[in-house]
Parts: structure tokens; sequence; C-alpha cells
């Protein structure tokens, strides 16, 4: 399930705290964090001591509110941020953020946002009220006349999330049961908390309208001709339009050396209209880029004047971190993903069996999860895998071989495009091949354009490239000789203080 515990509010309220506690513990530790911090358990026990002194007043005045749901800590689809409490009121979904003291100032637009993205990403939540309310001890009244103003997003026409409102633990009852009164029917919690990831059209059509304003190679700079990245993009679109005719699995692995547009390749195919029908989503392991590029996105969506929480809501369509993805597929959604296709870039640093199992306890490699995981898809499914290489800078990346074994494997027949130099190795891959032998696949189609070529005027970056994996191997000499640092400003330093204080 997506959150850390749910249950009716008679059954919360029949349990002792200290089940609950330890529930929410539990779901904590398997999320992969590795200790238990006092703080958080004892904001836990103070927001679950409130909440049931708010939803004891409930009951006491409404038989009904024993139906209710509730769940704690649950985790927005693939979006990395979880809700303090959910309470399903009748058809109403009730956003509960519990603040104390000055930081209830700045809640204001998150819970907004948490609003917005389970609108947008959540399936069972496209059509339904949402209301989000922000608890603080600061608060000295309740804020019942939003829930008869108009939705706080307009363009919105066939649903509403009503302006946030503000309530203190004592006053919160009133609120709730206004709630219940204008509303009918009730939700399933178990349907409600499993229900899976699905971007709705117009968030999907928001994110493709941020390239018009925004040049992809702006943020994502590339030294390759604006030809050869149009030629490979249309290479690649045309291998996801024949998995998706002949319906099949197929995985396309595309190199080159930084610098010559492999992201750039990945970013534009995103943000394809072409793929409007069936999004594909461009994701990374590496937090800072994901991080870096939805930022920007957000930006370009702010100046063409959206609002905070709906702008970060349509830079994250798109752009995602891979972990979390796999996350999100192997621990809440046993089903297929919403989209056929993905991208991955940096594919040659997904994690290894030995590091899956150390920070999840999952013994498999996430090259192996990955293709599990879009293997769901019985008609069609596409993996782009951007290579780089010399770039497995941390414990656990797997390399490119990881992938060869995966699919070697797998119970599914992949087609495989690959560039020369993912099958002979070179540069662009520090030396590592798919495969040591052909042993195990038969359908490799090795595809030339898959492997970008700088121009004659960026030489230099595939040079920079040999030199990279020169240093990593720790030939000084043979690093040296290639004189980089005559023409790229390149820094060593063995103090993260002081590089910064530069």
């Amino acid at each position: 399930m997506a959150c850390f515990y749910r249950a009716s509010i008679e059954e919360f309220l029949a349990q002792n705290a200290e089940h609950i506690l330890a529930c929410l513990g539990v779901a904590y530790a398997n999320r992969g964090y590795t200790s238990q911090y006092s703080d958080q358990t004892l904001t836990w026990e103070r927001d679950i001591r409130s909440l049931r002194g708010s939803l004891m007043q409930c009951v006491m005045r409404s038989d009904y509110a024993k139906s209710w749901g509730l769940l704690l800590e649950f985790s927005i689809p693939r979006k990395e941020m979880r809700i303090d409490v959910v309470l399903l009121i009748r058809d109403a979904i009730v956003v509960l953020e519990a603040k104390t003291g000055h930081a209830a100032s700045q809640a204001k637009r998150q819970i907004e946002e948490y609003a917005l993205l389970l609108h947008y990403f959540h399936k069972a939540s496209t059509d339904r009220r949402i209301i989000p309310i922000i608890v603080s001890t600061e608060s000295t009244e309740t804020d019942l006349h939003v829930l008869n103003q108009r939705e706080l997003f307009p363009q919105m026409a066939t649903y509403w999330v009503a302006p946030v409102a503000r309530s203190s633990w004592q006053h919160l009852s009133n609120l709730l049961l206004a709630v219940e009164k204008s509303q009918s029917g009730q939700m399933l919690i178990e349907a409600w908390d499993d229900s899976p990831y699905f971007p709705v059209p117009s968030i999907i059509e928001a994110a493709l309208a941020l390239k018009s304003g925004l040049s992809i190679r702006e943020i994502a700079h590339s030294e390759a001709s604006e030809y050869e990245i149009e030629i490979v993009g249309q290479a690649i679109q045309s291998y996801v339009e024949r998995a998706r005719v002949e319906q099949h699995h197929a995985i396309c692995f595309l190199t080159g050396v930084p610098g010559s547009g492999k992201t750039l390749v990945g970013l534009s195919l995103a943000h394809s209209d072409e793929n409007k029908a069936d999004a594909i989503h461009f994701m990374s392991g590496n937090g800072p880029l994901v991080q870096v590029l939805q930022y920007l996105f957000t930006q370009e969506s702010m100046r063409s004047g959206a609002n905070a929480p709906q702008a970060r809501a349509e830079a994250k369509t798109l752009i995602e971190n891979v972990h979390v993805f796999a996350r999100y597929h192997t621990e809440d959604n046993p089903g297929p993903p919403s989209n056929h296709a993905i991208i991955f870039d940096e594919a040659q640093r997904a994690w290894n069996r030995a590091q899956n199992l150390k920070k999840f306890r999952r013994d498999y490699s996430e090259p192996e999860m990955l293709l599990r995981i879009m293997e769901r898809h019985q008609d069609w499914a596409v993996v782009v895998a951007l290579v780089g290489g010399g770039q497995e800078i941390n414990d656990g990346e797997a390399g490119l071989e990881e992938w060869g074994r995966a699919l070697i494997g797998s119970a599914k027949d992949w087609v495989i495009y690959a560039s020369p130099e993912v099958l002979e190795g070179g540069a662009s891959t520090a030396g590592h091949r798919l495969f040591n032998d052909s042993s195990g696949q038969k359908d490799v189609r090795t595809r030339t354009t898959l492997h970008l070529r700088t121009s004659n005027r960026s030489l230099r970056a595939d040079q920079l490239a040999t030199w990279v994996n020169l240093v990593l191997d720790g030939e000084a000499e043979s690093a040296a000789s290639l004189g980089i640092t005559a023409r790229f400003p390149i820094f060593l330093s063995r103090d993260l203080d002081q590089t910064r204080s530069k």
C-alpha cells in the first residue's frame, strides 16, 4: 500500500497509540530509512494524540464519521512527497498537514502542491473534491467559509480544489463535519490507497507545452550538430512506433561522450508532441540533475503565468527520479506503469544486486527490476537507455554489463537496438560491453546512428572523455599527455568545503 497506515475512523479510535506508532515505524524502515529518528517518533505521537481528540468529537456528533477512511503518511505516486494525514469523508478527500509554531506560515504552498499532485497523478483523486487544511496550534478559528468558495484553480472546470483552510485541532471537527454534510456516498479506503499513478491529459499537454517556450538545448548543452540530434531522435522514435505497431518489447542503447547530446535527445523525446497519447518519461538516477531540470522547467512555467504549485506539478510530469519510479512500481503498485516507454539517463549508473539488497533488501539489480516492471505490459514496452562511460562514480553502480545480464535472464524476448560501442566497447562506454559473448541473445540490431559523434569542432570533447577514463583508471602519465587541462578549466581538490568557498 502507498501509505504507512490506513484504517476506518472506528478502527483507528479502537487501536492504542503504541500499535499505530509501531505500524508507522515499521513502514518507515521498510522505505529504506536506516534509522528511526526520535524527532519523527515524537511528532507522530503528538499528531496522533491531537487527531484522535478531533475525530472523537466527530464521532460523538455524527454516527457516520466512524465510516470515514484515514491514511497516515500517504506517498503521492512517483512524486517523493508524503502527506501527513488523508481523510476520505464520503466523496471528498481532505488533506491535513500538521504544523507547529512558525512553520505553519510556510505550509500553504506545500499543501496546495499536495492537492494538485493528487488531482494530476492519482487516478482515484482525479474527479474528486480535494480540501487542503493546515492544522496548527497557532490557528484561533476555523475557515468554514472556504468550503463554499469557488475552486482555487479556475481552469479546472470539472472538479475543484478548495482554497487552503486553517484550523486548530480544537476546532477541526467543525470543519470536517461541514465537509461531511456537503458530500454523499463513501469512498473505499483500500481502493483509494491502491489506486495507480495516472497523469491526466491536461497535465501532459501542459508539460509538453513547456518545450515551446524553453529551448531544450539551453538546459542540456551539446556540441553535436542539430542535424545529428534530429536524426538520432527520429531513429529512436521509429523504434518506439515499431514496438507499438508490432506489439513487442524493445530496448535501445544510445551512447556518446559527455557533451555529445544524449540528455538532449532524451528530453526532446519526452517533450515531443508525437508521444502525447502515450507519454514517455525522462528518468535519471542522478538526483541533483532531476532537481535542476525540474527547477528550470518550473521557472519556464511560471514565466508563462502558472502559480508556483501549478508550475512545479507541470515540471515534474515528464522528468522523474528513476529510483522513485522503481520503488513505486515494486512496493506500491503491482500493475503495469501508466507509460509504455521510459528514458533512463546515465543507465550505466543503475544499482547492482548488492547495492539494491543493501539499500532496500531487494535481491536483484536495478536493471532487472526495471525490465520486470516494463514487462508487466503484455503488449509492448520500450526502454531507452542513455549510456555514458567512466561515470559510475558511486558504490553499487552496475555498469553496462548488468543490463546484459538482466536481458539474458529476462522472461521476455527483448528486441535490442544498440550502437557498435555498446557491443564492442569504446571511449563512450569506458571499454564496457553489454555482453561478454553473444549467448542467450538472438535479436540484437546494431545501429551506427545510436552513437552520437561530436562534430569536428568538438573533437576535444571526445578527448576529454578519454582523459576522464584515464584519470579514473589511475593512468596519470597517459592522461597528462593529452594536454586537456590547457583547453578545459579543470580543477583538482581534496577538500569539498574549500572548493565551495572558491
